[in-house]
């Protein structure tokens, strides 16, 4: 049996990388393979993670690693568990950066023959597969086909009422991905995102005038149809998207048409796209007949035959009022050609990295078995009651429960001091996620007793003078520290004696022992932490105070030009932060300053989406529609169980308020006390930081303090000042959750900082064809911007033939037209469509000619 040290000292050399001679990982076996084909064990050897050394004799033979045979999901994994990285499922840690979390997420692609990666903090795939040791070829089961790179044949613009660009499709043959064709939707500024843009119909402006001229308006499945039947001269439109996505708001601009035609692709899609078009027509009182094509699968089959719409082919509707798919064949990704219709001309609208981020801040969870214990079990209840995400509703009851408790109720780890228990929470979602409603059910769960509303009833004697310390409770929405210090403290009168001096009354400070800042606009905490430590603020700095309280220490608050206010004495309150950010705001909270990133306790309350069905009965009435009596009860068929509110946590407040809060000398004060293993765990913890750990993971430097105060509020619930292993798991699991939730807002604010640059790059661009283009003008040459619609024109005539000024004039595109207005062109899109032609047509440059043949462009 040969060993690694026996080859290298029999004239093994390392050579060049080679894929399958990777070593990925430490003590990874090889083989030594002789000319004769025999093999021996080569044993192990210590290589540096992610170095490739392929190793070979003179001539003897060669050592390799043993490939990884099956399917490239297959080669991945091993690959993973070669590298050392954890993991399970499709959730790894990443290879190409120090990941203490999975962070890689592993799929199939759509045609399932191969692999998809993706690193939530940002990695490049090049880098993932690098560091594993693969190559881009590993990651299809089969090797990749050469295929045609896919070109932009045309380009439709969806346009508003007035005219104005609202955002363009584009159509792309060969498709990507093996595709027969793809589509990509951009707004008008040209970026691949429409999630916010408004969506209306095709050639909008015209099927508004036919409309309200009362003329007859077809509809179908996309926008190649929809043109080819407008060159027939009738007014025809489809919706974006292409089959399944028609809106009732699409309904309400046909109104006042005389007759609506709906044209069904032949085949099941088709067919239910018409049916869903026919339903929203029918509860909008519009008159509409359903056809299909006499020849070929769709319209414009039907048109190339040299048949007009007066040939399209009545569809019979069944005695319900439905349209019939029996006999149609269903559309089956990777079925023959022959055995099946094309695909559709729909368009998938792509999934931007912000819509997949927060698919997976909803899909973050925890585990199951937590929310079996009686007071989780009594959140969840009324989690779901409130139609709320659990872990949000958690936390929240969680800080509420150290908010009722104040200052009477400490922690201490290891001996280090104590500790108040209150948290800052930064609930994580997205708008109308339900931040509100959490918040109200979070008091259902925990009422705040009505002597907390301000000083006690029986806070001040017959003379006005203080009797009573605890002051209740207090929340807050502060701008700047000065403002929070002094709603923390009333001033009243008290009975001192000062030395041999009699007693007389001094007006002194008195400190609230309960205070919560909660904002239900993380913007609105951003935006106050900016302010209070700008330059022209006159109060002290927030965010220093806030960090200050995380543990209870003494707040001071010097005032520019107003009196200076009392310090709030160490001790003598607890104070929670309940800060609600949509997910595209969190990011900047984490990279505004790393004190808070440190001491946040983040939780996702984004939540999965429901039946789509339902979505969709939804934005009828959302959009003033009605439902019939069967849609409705079809409709309340599609709840999901919602138990009844289980009402307040039993003897929960009673157990909280217990022990008056006071800020006197001597107070009464408890002080949690930790089961054994988390006494060590957490001591291990601490010296691991001591270590340097909190040098290498910053962001983790305060999760000691974050876990004990997670696992004490958990006893409180329970009615303990005793922490269990249980109240110690469901810290550790929250926060994992914090973690997660952390990552892919981290992973948020990159994106828009790319997005930014991206935007920065594109007006720097724009800025300058424009300087190129004026140029040009003044000095009487052909600008870039024409040559540009030239070679757009040239590509049109190629594709469609003879084509009409007009036609070319509609085809421009807007952007090229606003480019060309500000770089000092004249008449607009008849000024750029002339000049284009004018540069095309010229002999010097032959645009449009092809093969001899001089293409005719028509009055």
């Amino acid at each position: 049996m040969l060993s690694i040290c026996d080859v290298e000292k029999s004239g093994f050399r390392e050579g060049p990388h080679n894929p399958e001679t990777t070593c990925p990982r430490e003590g990874l076996v090889a083989t030594a393979r002789d000319d004769s084909g025999l093999s021996a064990s080569l044993g192990t050897r210590e290589v540096t993670n992610g170095d490739p050394r392929h190793m070979q004799g003179p001539g003897e033979c060669t050592v390799t690693l043993s490939t990884v045979h099956g399917t490239a999901y297959d080669r991945v994994v091993q690959a993973l568990n070669d590298y050392g990285s954890k993991g399970k499922g499709n959730a790894w840690q990443c290879p190409a950066h120090p990941d203490n979390n999975p962070s890689l997420s592993i799929g199939h692609r759509k045609d399932r023959k191969g692999v998809v990666l993706y690193c939530h903090v940002g990695c490049d795939p090049k880098d993932v597969v690098q560091a594993l040791g693969l190559t881009m070829q590993d990651l299809f089961d089969e090797p990749m086909e050469k295929r045609e790179r896919p070109q932009e044949v045309a380009q439709y613009h969806y346009c508003d009422e007035r005219g104005e660009l609202l955002l363009t499709v584009k159509r792309y043959e060969p498709g990507h991905n093996g595709e027969r064709k793809t589509f990509r939707q951009y707004d008008a500024d040209g970026r691949p995102k429409v999630s916010h843009v408004r969506k209306v119909l095709y050639r909008l402006p015209e099927v508004l005038e036919a409309a309200e001229r009362g003329e007859l308006v077809y509809v179908v499945e996309g926008e190649k149809d929809a043109d080819n039947l407008a060159e027939q001269g009738v007014t025809a439109t489809c919706s974006i998207g292409g089959a399944g996505k028609w809106r009732d708001e699409y309904t309400a601009s046909l109104k006042g048409a005389e007759e609506v035609w709906i044209i069904a692709d032949k085949d099941v899609p088709g067919r239910k796209h018409a049916a869903q078009i026919a339903e929203s027509l029918t509860r909008a009182q519009i008159s509409f007949r359903v056809f299909e094509a006499a020849k070929g699968k769709d319209v414009s089959d039907h048109l190339s035959h040299n048949l007009g719409p007066e040939s399209l082919v009545p569809v019979e509707l069944t005695p319900d009022g439905r349209l019939a798919t029996e006999g149609l064949v269903p559309a089956q990704p990777g079925a023959p050609e022959a055995e099946v219709d094309e695909p559709d001309d729909d368009q998938v609208e792509e999934r931007t990295p912000e819509q997949e981020l927060m698919d997976q801040l909803a899909e973050l969870s925890t585990p199951d078995d937590i929310w079996a214990l009686p007071h989780m079990a009594h959140i969840a209840q009324q989690a779901k009651a409130s139609m709320v995400k659990r872990e949000g509703l958690a936390m929240l009851t969680f800080n509420r429960a150290a908010f009722l408790a104040g200052s009477s109720i400490v922690g201490s780890i290891n001996d280090r001091g104590v500790f108040q228990l209150g948290s800052i929470n930064a609930l994580v979602g997205r708008s109308g996620a339900g931040s509100n409603v959490s918040k109200r059910a979070a008091s259902v769960l925990l009422p705040m007793p009505m002597e907390f509303y301000g000083p006690h009833p029986n806070a001040f004697g017959s003379e006005g003078e203080a009797v009573s310390y605890d002051w209740g409770a207090t929340t807050v929405s502060p701008a700047t520290g000065s403002a929070l210090v002094g709603r923390m403290q009333y001033q009243a009168k008290h009975n001192v004696a000062e030395g041999d001096e009699p007693a007389k009354w001094k007006t002194l400070p008195y400190f609230v022992p309960r205070v919560e800042l909660a904002y239900t606009e993380g913007a609105t905490l951003l935006s106050s932490l900016k302010k209070s430590s700008s330059a022209t603020s006159t109060g002290a700095a927030l965010e220093p105070l806030i960090l200050d309280a995380f543990v209870g220490d003494t707040l001071r608050a010097d005032v520019k030009n107003q009196e200076e206010r009392a310090a709030i004495p160490e001790g003598s309150y607890a104070l929670i932060v309940q800060a609600y950010f949509q997910a595209e705001l969190v990011g900047e909270a984490l990279s505004r300053t790393t004190g808070m990133a440190q001491r946040l306790r983040m939780v996702s309350i984004a939540q999965r989406s429901g039946a789509p069905e339902l979505v969709n009965v939804g934005r009828v009435l959302a959009c003033g529609g009605s439902l019939s009596d069967e849609d409705l009860a079809r409709a309340e068929q599609m709840f999901p169980d919602r138990p009844a509110s289980p009402g307040e946590m039993p003897g929960v407040v009673e157990f909280l308020t217990r022990i008056p809060c006071t800020s006197e000398p001597g107070r009464p004060r408890r002080s949690m006390v930790m089961c054994e293993r988390m006494k060590r765990e957490l001591r291990v913890l601490m010296e691991a930081m001591s270590a340097g750990l909190s040098q290498d993971e910053p962001l983790d430097t305060h999760v000691g303090l974050n876990l004990y105060k997670t696992a004490a509020q958990s006893a409180l619930l329970r009615r303990s000042y005793e922490i269990n292993e249980d109240d110690w798991r469901i810290a550790k699991v929250f926060a994992e959750h914090s973690r997660k939730t952390r990552e892919l807002a981290l992973a948020w604010a990159k994106e828009n900082e790319r997005k930014e640059e991206a935007e920065d790059n594109t007006k720097v661009a724009r800025r300058t064809r424009v300087t190129e283009n004026t140029r040009a003008l003044t000095q009487g040459q052909v600008p870039p911007i024409v040559k540009t619609v030239a070679r757009k024109f040239r590509d049109r005539l190629r594709k469609s033939g003879d084509l009409t000024q007009s036609q070319l004039r509609d085809s421009l595109n807007p952007n090229d037209v606003a480019e060309w207005t500000a770089s000092g062109g004249q008449d607009g899109k008849k000024g750029l469509r002339n000049a284009a032609l004018a540069y095309g047509e010229s002999e010097a440059q032959g645009l449009f000619r092809k093969a001899g043949q001089r293409y005719t462009v028509k009055p």
